[in-house]
């Protein structure tokens, strides 16, 4: 048992810096209902070589309970950088969380029907949040993690790793929890939940409900509101991906295009979503094709259901969230065709040489398949 009044939980493949635990004894000090962690920077897996972190982020997670990085805006980043002042996270990093040992206990300290690696944080971050206290990153402290691939890939490990993230929805994310089931349930294995499982989370609501906490639609409107809740009519949510260049859908004004993908992070630019009717949506908007030039862009959507004349998208799945997505469409007195969106190098004057989603005659091309972040299968 730690004897200090201060727990720091790190991972072995971390580096501290001189001076990262002051900051956190300060506003500790101040503060017991407090969960902190520093500012992570990243070692190579390769060369080991330290970088430091030149943008703000905050952590949050997707609706599989997938830890992401949330981008933050240019004003905040300016204030973090100016100022060196904490601010709050939705989520913290799993590598390291520093808390005092008092508050820990009181909330529950970790999880004990939870196994190896993986949910954990989540699960600290959501009782954290919403029994009374909060989360903040401090950017006066660094530490260094080495990031590499999962290191347990094999099948059981995936199944322990997906039993902790369903404790995690199972007693936190309440009616909203079916987003999640949704979005795992396409997932070749089964979660057992015994009566050890049935038992253990008991325990944990009761510990909820000793602890007076706040339902779990409180922390999405207050604590991460720029988190997209769908409805029972979304099929697919989050970045659109290509399976042959892992380049990613992005609004540059009204028009999509293809850059970077910012997967295990969330940028406003680069979410999607595709409903049941056929829409696909940015925001309030709707993906259209523009007849006149081989460009998709962004329009008002239609006030009621949308036919083959405005355009009706639809992924046809191949293997798990992978597949083709389809435009079924109608041209005048024309009957109605199905073309496919595709990679390809503009040769317009307005995105010459850029990388865009253009729909075309489907081929069954690598170009053609795509994936969201999250699909949901009710």
């Amino acid at each position: 048992m730690a004897r200090g009044k201060i727990l720091a939980f790190l991972d072995a493949h971390t580096e501290v810096n001189v001076g990262w635990i002051e900051p956190h004894l300060d506003i500790l000090q101040s503060n017991h209902q407090l969960v902190l962690q520093p500012f992570i920077d990243s070692i190579d897996s390769d060369t080991m070589q330290y970088t430091n972190a030149r943008r703000v982020f905050k952590g949050a997670f997707t609706w599989d309970l997938r830890y992401v990085w949330l981008r933050t805006p240019e004003y905040l980043e300016n204030f973090v950088f100016s100022s060196a002042q904490a601010f709050e996270t939705p989520v913290l990093v799993g590598c390291a969380i520093i808390v005092r040992k008092d508050y820990f206990f009181k909330i529950g300290s970790f999880d004990s029907g939870m196994s190896i690696w993986g949910g954990e944080n989540i699960d600290l971050s959501f009782r954290t949040w919403l029994c009374g206290g909060g989360a903040m990153i401090v950017p006066c402290s660094r530490i260094g993690h080495l990031f590499r691939n999962v290191p347990y890939k094999d099948s059981q490990f995936q199944v322990r790793w997906q039993t902790n993230l369903h404790r995690v929805a199972d007693v936190w994310l309440d009616r909203f929890a079916k987003f999640y089931y949704a979005s795992v349930s396409f997932y070749n294995y089964t979660i057992e939940k015994d009566s050890y499982y049935k038992e253990t989370i008991r325990k944990r609501f009761d510990l909820r409900n000793k602890l007076n906490c706040r339902p779990f639609d409180w922390f999405l409107k207050y604590v991460f509101p720029q988190l997209p809740i769908p409805d029972s009519h979304v099929l697919h949510i989050g970045e659109i991906k290509s399976q042959k260049s892992t380049m990613c859908w992005s609004v540059f004004d009204k028009y999509v295009r293809l850059r970077e993908c910012f997967y295990y992070q969330i940028d406003p630019n680069n979410q999607f979503i595709l409903k049941s009717n056929g829409l696909l949506m940015h925001g309030d908007r709707c993906v259209i094709m523009n007849l006149k030039q081989p460009f998709l862009l962004l329009d008002s959507c239609p006030a009621g259901s949308p036919d083959e004349k405005y355009g009706i998208w639809h992924m046809e799945i191949k293997s798990y969230s992978w597949g083709y997505l389809k435009l079924r469409l109608k041209i005048g007195h024309w009957p109605v065709i199905e073309r496919c969106a595709i990679q390809v190098t503009s040769a317009g004057q307005f995105m010459k040489g850029a990388q865009i989603p253009q729909v075309q005659k489907c081929l069954t091309v690598a170009e053609e398949i795509w994936s969201f972040t999250n699909r949901f299968v009710y």
